[in-house]
């Protein structure tokens, strides 16, 4: 793959229904890619203040509890209702989710009418992404340390595990801690601030229950490139993940919403559920990321 990872393609995307399939699929798919799996049963039980000597134990202690909390999952399957809003207009639509830990994720689009807007497997450090309505597959091997854009959308692939698991399981703090450059404890939240190596910085909020509320993504300018928001959090054989997401893009007016209607985390796995064939004749395009050390990457 070019190091340099080359341009990505920027589209204007208009929200005719058309055009939305043929333009932005696979941006979108990705960006949904990593909002999902999430949400079911009882309620936290978590609603107390924090505890004097945790917080003594600084970032470390807090992320570190966080994450017992949170539970473990190694495998799901999650269907719900999806709506994409972009500049003022809206479309909504279905989505199944497949997850296998540590790193399997299949994701299945589908209008209401069940049309196929599109599907991605991400598996084994390669990502696919078919769009029938432009005969198009995206494919490519995923660097999880380099940063990579579709169709103007910047992502990374630890994205995809933040959106679907919440950042408490997905995020490998004993990694990031090096570089926590904040920690705030007040007004019922704690602010925890990473700085990347290229400039880029990470913001993580989290209510005194020590369950995320939210998670940013900034440039080196301070200018947020993505958030993304948790709600309707939920504990299902032992793991707590939030019913509701969204992810929104403020540079481009793009927000996603997604909303949990059922979760299974004991699905009957099999390796053909990470497969994705498509069509001989279909149209190839390569996904390109920016390698570590070049511009955006990690």
């Amino acid at each position: 793959m070019d190091p340099g990872g080359g341009r990505a393609i920027f589209v204007r995307m208009s929200l005719r229904r058309r055009r939305w399939r043929r333009r932005a699929g696979p941006g979108l798919l990705l960006l949904v890619a990593a909002l999902t799996l999430p949400a079911a049963c009882s309620r936290a039980p978590y609603r107390h203040g924090l505890d004097p000597d945790l917080v003594a134990q600084g970032p470390a202690g807090v992320l570190h509890e966080a994450a017992v909390r949170a539970g473990r999952v190694e495998a799901m399957r999650v269907t719900g209702t999806l709506q994409v809003r972009l500049n003022g207009g809206s479309l909504s639509g279905n989505i199944v989710l497949r997850y296998a830990a540590p790193d399997s994720f299949r994701f299945d689009v589908t209008a209401f009418m069940g049309t196929t807007i599109a599907q991605a497997v991400l598996t084994d450090g390669r990502a696919r992404i078919w769009v029938p309505s432009e005969r198009t597959v995206l494919e490519g091997e995923i660097d999880p340390e380099a940063m990579f854009e579709v169709n103007g959308f910047p992502l990374h692939p630890s994205m995809v595990h933040e959106w679907v698991l919440g950042p408490a399981l997905a995020r490998d703090w004993a990694r990031l801690l090096d570089g926590v450059d904040r920690f705030d404890v007040g007004n019922n939240r704690i602010i925890i601030g990473v700085q990347r190596s290229d400039g880029h910085r990470m913001l993580f909020i989290l209510g005194e229950d020590l369950v995320f509320r939210s998670a940013a993504f900034l440039d080196p300018l301070g200018q947020v490139l993505w958030q993304s928001r948790y709600s309707g959090w939920r504990r299902q054989r032992g793991a707590l993940l939030p019913g509701n997401i969204e992810v929104s893009y403020p540079g481009a007016g793009l927000e996603v919403l997604f909303e949990v209607t059922r979760r299974d985390l004991t699905p009957e796995a099999s390796p053909d559920d990470f497969l994705l064939p498509v069509p001989p004749d279909a149209r190839r395009r390569p996904i390109r990321q920016r390698r570590p050390g070049g511009k955006g990457a990690r």
